[in-house]
């Protein structure tokens, strides 16, 4: 099983960056602006998708399994396929406080590869992609 993580640190209380995260169908709101990105949701909390469309990458579903407000833990799967050629997709974003006001986010994917798809390239892409995501939070956060 393959394994991406992005960290981000931040100068925001963990519960303010918690107070975004959690909310599993806002993502372009913080998210840095990709032109002609567009994102729907289907239902409502646990159990929710987001269909996320990126321009030359095309749309995919991403359904919510958990979000767990006592750990600042979100877990969201993306099936059958995943980003940059993964397949049967796990992603976890959480949240840790850190010193007086300040907090580090980690975003981590969990994946297989099909024969043929460089392990180690999806990782890579997937951490670049994170970092990407988390900086637009971060900024977003003002912090």
């Amino acid at each position: 099983m393959g394994y991406a993580i992005g960290t981000m640190a931040m100068t925001v209380p963990a519960a303010r960056a918690w107070e975004v995260l959690r909310d599993f169908g806002n993502l372009l709101e913080w998210m840095p602006s990709i032109e002609g990105a567009t994102l729907s949701t289907s239902g409502e909390g646990v159990g929710m998708v987001r269909t996320l469309s990126l321009p030359g990458l095309g749309a995919g579903d991403e359904q919510l399994e958990a979000n767990d407000d006592d750990h600042m833990v979100q877990v969201f799967k993306i099936s059958p396929g995943g980003p940059f050629g993964a397949s049967r997709y796990q992603g976890r974003i959480s949240v840790r406080p850190s010193g007086e006001n300040g907090c580090k986010v980690l975003w981590e994917g969990f994946f297989d590869v099909p024969d043929g798809i460089d392990e180690t390239e999806v990782s890579t892409q997937l951490a670049g992609a994170y970092g990407f995501m988390l900086g637009g939070l971060k900024e977003h956060l003002g912090g």
